[in-house]
């Protein structure tokens, strides 16, 4: 029967495991003293060892032979735990045995000894999904267990643990393990298996794991189903990643303003099945890329990212195209978009919204536009090149006078050249006649003027501008107005404030500030 290769290639004793040193040595050190703990905390993000490593310390504590910290895995102990179902070695899910009658089952059980090894050790995975009154049932067994007890507990949420059950406990935090032991250790797997790969495979193969060596071995166990050797292009076909060269496609296009082209993209990694999470990812480690090409000296750049020579020139040559303050405006952007595919359905529709976005400056660079103004008009009051007229008392406006419908008079026509009243006061009494509340509480301070055929209705009145530019009003109207003329009218509805809404926030600002503003001589 076929076994998966994470759990082929477990490792079996401290040595073995890859990229937590600082754990495994200080573990191995208490096992050849002599001085080991009653109770274990192993927190880390998943893949990374946690639970091995509570496997291969519950051997360690009853290994008849353990050879410099580590199992023998030889000898009657060690097989007996290897194999599984000895009492003596219990394994827990939280996830599923959270309740405070798991937990007393437990603590009644701890008051016998071991039936065939010198410890009973408790292995409790996903110890953050225990109920509160289960962590209360465990905290006096936790704190003062019998000597024959071993209590190892492993979380991938440590902020969710109790401080009195944190406090009980000798803590080991399990770092994400780092691409080169990743990329050495499926290496060493893969000749083992007699697998034909490439390095930069592999490497990508390790980046995508995101520092756990269960996900790696994973991906590499999918990549052999589907071809012998193990190539990067294998990978992101396998995993539904798009290639460098969609992400430096997008970027280009982006700083082009190209927004066609970025939907043309988009359309076609959505065709060729790529996840779209995993993209909007690509694209953020991606401008992150360029951050660092950018800010980073160029000696110190192939430490920090992840790519080749060949990627490293194509990165220097897009950033140039860049402003530092763009690109880290576009990874805010981009930022937001992957918080909102985990909420929405269609991700494809919010993937295109957010490449619109970004080819259209105006909509997210409006902070950086208005601080630079700011700071060109700052600098230049403080050249002394600036003068600020007084600012007048505006004239007192005259007693406001109720005014009556007006009566509008018509353009003159080209071809008649003869001019016709147009009577607006009867067309007002015409739609308070028919009944029509609501059109005459909205037409009575209007005004009209009548062009040609065009008959133009002004308001300043931004609601009812609203409500008169609905098709079923403007038709109402034109019909009113041709039972006062005889003739048909178009209605064309303008809003007298539209310009005033249009006013540079920038202009009325300094406006507003001349009076705080000392003249410079």
């Amino acid at each position: 029967m076929y076994q998966a290769l994470y759990r082929k290639y477990r490792p079996l004793i401290f040595s073995d495991v890859y990229g937590q040193d600082h754990i495994t040595y200080t573990l191995q050190s208490q096992i050849e003293k002599g001085k080991t703990a009653h109770a274990y905390l192993f927190t880390g993000s998943r893949g990374t060892g946690k639970t091995t490593c509570a496997k291969i310390l519950s051997r360690a504590v009853n290994c008849q032979n353990p050879v410099n910290g580590n199992p023998c895995n030889q000898c009657e102990s060690c097989r007996e735990v290897l194999k599984g179902g000895i009492s003596d070695v219990l394994e827990i899910d939280a996830a599923s045995n959270n309740g405070v009658d798991n937990i007393r089952d437990i603590r009644d059980e701890v008051m016998y000894a071991p039936a065939s090894l010198k410890k009973r050790v408790y292995i409790i995975d996903e110890v953050h999904m225990l109920s509160t009154g289960a962590f209360n049932a465990l905290l006096k067994t936790l704190e003062e267990p019998p000597e024959h007890v071993v209590f190892i507990l492993a979380t991938t949420e440590v902020h969710k643990i109790p401080a009195t059950i944190l406090s009980r406990c000798q803590r080991y935090d399990f770092k994400r393990i780092g691409i080169t032991d990743i990329t050495n250790s499926l290496e060493k797997v893969c000749k083992k298996e007699g697998i034909e790969t490439e390095t930069e495979g592999l490497e990508l193969i390790a980046r995508l794991s995101d520092g756990g060596m269960r996900d790696a071995l994973s991906i590499l166990d999918k990549c052999c189903a589907m071809q012998e050797k193990i190539t990067s292009q294998l990978v992101k076909r396998t995993v539904g990643i798009a290639e460098n060269d969609y992400l430096f496609d997008v970027s280009k296009s982006v700083i082009e303003r190209d927004s066609e082209r970025c939907i043309e993209l988009i359309t076609e990694i959505h065709e060729n099945s790529v996840d779209l999470n995993l993209f909007i990812n690509q694209l953020i480690t991606h401008y992150r890329n360029m951050m660092m090409v950018k800010t980073v000296t160029v000696k110190n750049v192939s430490d920090i990212v992840l790519a080749s020579p060949d990627e490293i020139s194509k990165y220097e040559e897009i950033s140039k195209r860049y402003t530092l303050s763009e690109i880290l405006s576009v990874l805010n952007i981009l930022q937001d978009t992957m918080d909102k595919l985990y909420k929405n359905t269609d991700k494809k529709i919010q993937v295109e919204m957010c490449l619109i976005r970004l080819c259209n400056p105006k909509m997210w660079a409006v902070e950086d536009e208005i601080i630079s103004r700011l700071n060109a008009l700052e600098n230049k009051i403080a050249s002394g090149n600036i003068t600020i007229e007084e600012k007048k008392n505006p004239p007192k406006k005259a007693p406001k006078v109720e005014e009556k419908p007006p009566v509008i008079k018509e353009e003159k026509e080209e071809n008649k050249g003869e001019e016709r009243l147009l009577k607006w006061a009867e067309i007002v009494k015409q739609v308070n006649d028919s009944g029509n509340k609501q059109l005459y509480s909205f037409i009575v301070k209007t005004k009209a003027m009548a062009s040609g055929d065009i008959l133009n209705i002004y308001t300043s009145d931004q609601f009812a501008y609203q409500i008169l530019s609905q098709k079923k009003m403007v038709e109402k109207l034109a019909s009113i107005v041709f039972d006062v003329t005889g003739k048909n009218y178009t209605c064309k509805i303008i809003n007298e404030d539209k310009k005033a809404d249009m006013t540079d926030p920038l202009e009325e600002f300094f406006e507003n500030s001349k009076d705080d503003i000392i003249e410079i001589n």
